[in-house]
This record gives structure tokens, sequence and C-alpha cells, in this order.
């Protein structure tokens, strides 16, 4: 019973993603109008409010064969800016 719970659970949740639209395509309806903007407390992007949520990525302590996994997992944890840093020697 809690095994049939558990998948109805996981299954319900894949239908209800599946629905939702990708970041690009909330703040590119209606087409591209304007871009990134400060405006008081909030930033906005193409006229829409946006939440910046960011990481910092060192790219040259990650050998560069990774980079593209690391920045894959940025996204997957809900980023969307990354701070690239650069080394100078």
């Amino acid at each position: 019973m809690i095994i049939k719970i558990s998948l109805l659970l996981i299954f319900s949740s894949f239908a209800y993603t599946a629905e939702l639209p990708t970041l690009y395509e909330h703040y590119t309806s209606g087409g591209i109008k304007s871009g990134l903007k400060a405006e008081g407390n909030h930033f906005t992007l193409n006229g829409k409010e946006i939440t910046i949520f960011s990481g910092s990525f060192h790219y040259f302590r990650v050998h560069h064969q990774k980079w593209r996994e690391t920045l894959l997992k940025f996204k997957a944890a809900g980023l969307n800016a990354v701070i690239k840093h650069s080394h100078f020697y």
C-alpha cells in the first residue's frame, strides 16, 4: 500500500511539472521587449518580476571536462545565474 501511494505521488508530480513552462518560455512569452532591469527592490526581465538565484563557479579549480556537468548541476539546483571568478597569476 505504501509503495503504491509513493509511486502515485512520484508519477503525479511528473505529470504536474510537465505542464509548467520553462523559465525561458515564461520570460519570453509575448516576445522580448526589454532586458534585465533593477526596479526598486526587485529585478524585472522582459517586464516580469524575477528573483535571481546564483552560484559561484571557480572554473580554474574544476577540470575543463567537468565544466558542463558542473553548470548543469547549477541549473538542476534551480540557479538562474552564475558568478564566474577569474584567476590571476
